[in-house]
This record gives structure tokens, C-alpha cells and sequence, in this order.
């Protein structure tokens, strides 16, 4: 069987990955199919309550602003209906049937990608991410070598608590290391292009044991936003020199609401193991956008230079 319903196989370094007889959830539709038992993990305002995060579902107010309000359930990921509130007349206002609200969290952004053995995590890969506004984000990096032991043994603990007999991937993000949010599928790591990982990978969803204990190498991957109302189009040589130059790069298909945050959509994203080359590649990409993306959406990207 594939890879549901994203199949990581379709690039050419994974083609010979022996995937056959095992099925791997790859999206959050697929995973709370496949794992009845553990999808509570999507319901975001019991996640809230089983971390200790002032929240509350629609009907109900916070005692403290600001606030940050979005679905309950979103499989669609992406950011979708979230949105900063910062008083009660705000909040009345988009806090609809099937939303909640949580504390507004500030500090750094972290997002654990973690393969996990009846119960145990076996490996873990941490990225952090660089904020622009309104849920979108600048760029992506691993730190897996400057995370604290505490924080690695915290998020650990957490999933042998949680989630007992769980096999397979599991993405938890953070803020200021508190959880909040969860998925039963891998994040970004089948972009590292990676083979030996990601063969254990699925050696593991076959009940295999984990065999990779190579040491972490710093990835990046940089994103593109833009404004819902504008239609970008890039000329095919552009995209075919980023594609041979980065270890990794995506155009967005959907590109609607439903998977992206209220202020804008992600067009292109864009991986390598080198910082530099992921900036040149990122501003090659916005110089022969067509038309021009608004200056709001790329002034304060790191590395942005007008061409």
C-alpha cells in the first residue's frame, strides 16, 4: 500500500523505499481515519486543557486578553481561522460555533517531529519556526542540536503519558514549550530527501525496530506567502533552476482559506541544507513573481533584496 494520501514516494531518491504491505497516514484526514483510538489528539481545546492553557469554547470568555481564537478540529492545517483577539467585542465577533479560544502565547516556536514505537519515541527531529504575522511564517529551521535536554525529556514524557500504544509519526508543535497542536503523521522530514531515514520510517509503521542514529544535519525550508486576491505565476526556466539548485521545492496547489491562515496564502516552499542558497533561491523566486507580490507579504523576509 502507499503512503495516504500525500505519497512521499513520488520523489526520485524514495522510489526504491519498500513501502509495500504497510500503510502510512501522510495527512491528518487519512491519520484520524487510521487511528480511531488516538485521534482525540486533533480535538485542540482538550489538548489546551490537558496542557494546562487557559481556553474555553464558544460561549464562553477569557478573563485575560489577548486571545488567540481557531476551530476546535482543523484537518486541513495551515493556520486556518486563526486570528489574534485582543478584546471581548473582537471576540464576539469571530468566536463562532465549533471555535475556541485560547491564551495568546508568546515565545519561541517549535515543532518536534518525532517517530514513536508502541508508546516510546524512538527519534525526534525539532525545527523552529520564524514568525511574520497573522500565522504565517518567514522560514523553518532544525535545531535539534541546541534543544535542551529538559525540553526533548519534557516532550518525551508527554507522548509515553499520552499516547501508550501509539506506532508511527507523530508532529506536536510548541509555543514557549507549551503544546499546541498535534498530528499523527510526520511534518517535514521526508524533505531532508533523506533515504535511510525514511526507510526506517516505514520499517517502523511495518513493526520493525529503528535502526538510523546518524547525527542531525541543520535544515532550512523557506516559505512564500502572498495576498488571497492575487493570482501568482512564475516563468518555467525560474522554476526549473530552483528545482535543480534546492534539495527540496513545492508550489502550492491549494491555495484557498481552508488551508492557510486569514491573512494570506502559501505559494511556494523551498528546502536545502544551506541558509544562503535558500534566501538567493527564495528572492530569485519573488523578483520574477507575476505580479508583483505586495511589499507587505516579502519586505521583512530574511535576506529579502529587489532586484
Amino acid at each position: 500500500m502507499p503512503a495516504l494520501a500525500y505519497d512521499f514516494t513520488k520523489f526520485k531518491i524514495y522510489k526504491n523505499i519498500n513501502i509495500n504491505n504497510v500503510i502510512i497516514p501522510t495527512t491528518d484526514d487519512v491519520a484520524w481515519e487510521f487511528f480511531p483510538s488516538d485521534r482525540w489528539i486533533y480535538n485542540k481545546l482538550d489538548l489546551s486543557e490537558i496542557n494546562k492553557i487557559p481556553c474555553g469554547p464558544a460561549g464562553t470568555y477569557p478573563n485575560k486578553y489577548p486571545v488567540v481564537v481557531k476551530p476546535m478540529m482543523n484537518l486541513f492545517s495551515g493556520g486556518y481561522g486563526s486570528r489574534k483577539i485582543d478584546t471581548k467585542k473582537e471576540l464576539e465577533k469571530y468566536l463562532l460555533p465549533g471555535y475556541f479560544w485560547m491564551k495568546w502565547l508568546k515565545g519561541t516556536h517549535l515543532s518536534y517531529d518525532i517517530v514513536v514505537k508502541d508508546g516510546n519515541p524512538v527519534w525526534i527531529e525539532t525545527f523552529q519556526g520564524h514568525k511574520l504575522r497573522d500565522g504565517m511564517f518567514d522560514y523553518w529551521e532544525t535545531i535539534s542540536s541546541e534543544v535542551s535536554s529538559k525540553q526533548i525529556n519534557k516532550i518525551v514524557d508527554w507522548t509515553i503519558s499520552h499516547l501508550p500504544e501509539y506506532t508511527g509519526c507523530l508532529c506536536c508543535e510548541t509555543i514557549n514549550d507549551q503544546m499546541i497542536e498535534a498530528h499523527l503523521r510526520m511534518g517535514d522530514i521526508d524533505r531532508f530527501m533523506n533515504l535511510d531515514l525514511m526507510q526506517n520510517i516505514v520499517n517502523i509503521y511495518k513493526g520493525k525496530e529503528w535502526q538510523y542514529f546518524k547525527g542531525y544535519k541543520k535544515f532550512f525550508l523557506f516559505a512564500l506567502f502572498a495576498p488571497y486576491n492575487q493570482e501568482i505565476v512564475f516563468d518555467s526556466k525560474i522554476l526549473k533552476k530552483i528545482k535543480h539548485e534546492s534539495i527540496f521545492f513545492q508550489l502550492d496547489r491549494n491555495t484557498t482559506s481552508l488551508c492557510n491562515p486569514p491573512s494570506g496564502k502559501r505559494i511556494a516552499i523551498l528546502g536545502a541544507y544551506d541558509r544562503t542558497l535558500c534566501i538567493d533561491l527564495r528572492n530569485l523566486l519573488i523578483n520574477n513573481a507575476q505580479p508583483t507580490i505586495m511589499n507587505e507579504y516579502v519586505g521583512s523576509l530574511l535576506g529579502y533584496k529587489n532586484t
